[in-house]
């Protein structure tokens, strides 16, 4: 009887002895064949006790790898890429080639998480405002016994909304990260892997909690302000002054939210860093890149805003064009591979 051979592939990470940039080589494991009665060793297998060498994405220099390799989780260096100036127009280069080189991909990620979001957050949050609607309307004693319940319900729905988005984020972010660090054959959707770590999870609903919390409390502020106003001038000069100076608080602190976040979730999705510690390495990429970041940040609004106007499609659509320049800014920021390593080759004892 005849088999067919697979190999199995997996990827091994660590960091380049000479830049410390992180890079990724996809290694070679055993064959087996499509039969559960037989398996056929490979050849070259990648075994612990075979080393092997490729080539940095980063800076080129040729670096031995093995399959046990892990990465070193040091802080993100300076500068990624040691041969060319870090630039708005490098990162946006870097994006156009990553997503005409895989636009069916980015796409297909796009439209999976975002109806994943519709039917787990916008749909339920849809059908929990109409309740609270009709019981608003059903008068005091409707009011008092489907209160709790209803509560109950609400605070449900937010944890799902959080967990969903911190998923759905997860995922687009893993796939931009995987497009942006390697030659990805096209339609190769074996890259759109749905399974996740649990800790990693549970790290992006810290992050999302966390700007949730400081929203409310900017709302709950600009509400104070709007009362403040209103004790000094008269009520309809309020409104307008404390409507506006609430908005202006809200985009503020939601700009330098997204402004110190956007590396912090990255740095998460890439495993590259616990929650204390994307935190806090999030605010020094920042600040020592604060044009670069900030360039990334506008970019990113002014796509999902646009996005948003246009629906679901225009969301779908939007949702690579604004991710693919994060995603090679990151790479490009904390040292790394951008298009891919050399192949890795095997090296003879």
């Amino acid at each position: 009887m005849q088999l067919r051979l697979r190999q199995q592939r997996h990827r091994v990470r660590r960091n380049c002895p000479v830049c410390n940039a992180i890079i990724e080589f996809e290694t070679l494991g055993s064959a087996t064949s499509n039969s559960d009665e037989s398996t056929v060793a490979d050849p070259l297998p990648a075994s612990d006790s075979v080393p092997k060498l490729g080539r940095c994405g980063a800076c080129a220099a040729e670096v031995a790898i093995k399959a046990t390799d892990t990465l070193n989780r040091n802080p993100p260096t300076p500068v990624g890429d040691k041969t060319s100036p870090l630039t708005t127009d490098l990162i946006v280069a870097d994006a156009y080639a990553a997503i005409r080189r895989q636009s069916t991909l980015l796409i297909s990620a796009s439209a999976l998480t975002w109806l994943m979001w519709l039917a787990l957050v916008a749909i339920p949050g849809k059908w929990l405002w109409d309740l609270w609607q009709r019981m608003d309307s059903g008068g005091a004693d409707q009011l008092i016994v489907g209160m709790g319940p209803l509560l109950a319900a609400t605070a449900m729905y937010s944890f799902v909304a959080l967990a969903t988005t911190a998923y759905t984020h997860l995922i687009m972010g893993r796939v931009a990260l995987c497009i942006a660090r390697h030659h990805v054959p096209p339609n190769r959707f074996d890259a759109l892997d749905l399974s996740c770590s649990l800790r990693v999870w549970w790290r992006l609903v810290c992050v999302w909690m966390m700007i949730k919390f400081v929203l409310t409390v900017t709302l709950l502020c600009g509400v104070a302000l709007l009362v403040l106003t209103s004790l000094f001038i008269d009520s309809q000069r309020a409104i307008i002054v404390g409507t506006f100076a609430s908005g202006v608080l809200f985009l503020l602190v939601a700009g330098m939210l997204q402004w110190w976040l956007w590396p912090a979730m990255l740095l998460i999705v890439d495993q590259r860093a616990d929650l204390v510690h994307s935190l806090s390495w999030a605010r020094v990429m920042s600040m020592r890149h604060a044009r670069l970041s900030l360039s990334m940040v506008v970019a990113y609004t002014v796509i999902t805003t646009i996005g948003s106007l246009l629906l679901v499609i225009g969301q779908i659509l939007a949702t690579p064009l604004a991710v693919m320049p994060l995603a090679c800014a990151y790479i490009r920021l904390t040292g790394g591979q951008i298009g891919g390593p050399g192949e890795p080759t095997l090296q003879r004892p």
